[in-house]
């Protein structure tokens, strides 16, 4: 088989690595030959180029910054019925996997490797209650590396019978230790809706304008705070709720 022809009689190939750009992404480079079409073993042959990749890394999940280990960025303490996984992991040795099981059965695995890099995105449909999921990282010797995590899918949420806001998460004086908050609340409303809101103490942080309903994941810092769920209509008529919790 006849190598590609890089110009001047000098013929070129492409070889694959993490040359230069350390983004944990492969790299392309061209490697000059000037001999025969038939490849020896051992012949010298010189860098003549190099195809340096940018962007950002392939998730955005951070990486973990320890030599061996799995970095959990999702699902937090508590999910909607639609849980979202994402994860990264990082080992000495070259990675082949990422699986993540639920409840003693392997939801998914996935091939996304580079070296020792590996990470993991899927979007799943669980039934409400508490779970236990684990993250493996298998290398190809089948070394495995374990993360184990607990969440909570919140049951339906229904709206109350009269106009107002209800709120199913958080319970109001609950405490939980994840700075991500799960807020999921229904609206029963007079007229169109405008929208529905999220706000943390003083600060708005989430908008609805499309549905009575709304799940949503906000930002807390550890204390004690209270969470109140708006919906207003097009006339400028709001409900609300207010639920307190304490991040721990």
């Amino acid at each position: 088989m006849s190598a590609p022809t890089g110009g001047s009689g000098i013929d070129s190939l492409p070889v694959a690595g993490n040359f230069k750009s350390n983004d944990e992404k492969p790299d392309i480079a061209y490697i000059a030959y000037t001999g025969p079409e038939s490849y020896a073993i051992n012949t010298s042959v010189p860098y003549v180029g190099l195809n340096a990749t940018v962007g950002a890394l392939w998730s955005n999940c951070p990486y973990p910054a320890s030599g061996n280990g799995i970095s959990l960025c999702s699902p937090a303490l508590m999910s909607g019925n639609q849980v979202n996984f994402n994860a990264t992991a990082h080992s000495n040795r070259d990675l082949r996997k990422l699986e993540v099981w639920v409840d003693g059965t392997k939801l998914g695995e996935q091939y996304n490797t580079w070296e020792g890099n590996a990470y993991f995105s899927l979007s799943a449909t669980l039934a409400p209650g508490t779970h236990s999921g684990t993250y493996y990282a298998a290398d190809w010797d089948d070394t495995l590396l374990q993360y184990n995590f607990n969440f909570t899918v919140p049951s339906d949420c229904s709206a109350p019978t009269s106009p107002g806001v209800n709120i199913c998460a958080p319970t109001d004086g609950s405490s939980i230790s994840s700075q991500s908050v799960l807020v999921q609340a229904t609206s029963n409303i007079t007229g169109t809706l405008a929208r529905m809101e999220i706000w943390v103490d003083s600060a708005k942080e989430y908008t609805e304008t499309t549905s009575t309903s709304l799940s949503a994941a906000v930002a807390a810092s550890p204390g004690t705070h209270t969470i109140t769920v708006f919906a207003v209509n097009t006339d400028g008529t709001a409900w609300s709720q207010a639920a307190s919790v304490t991040i721990q």
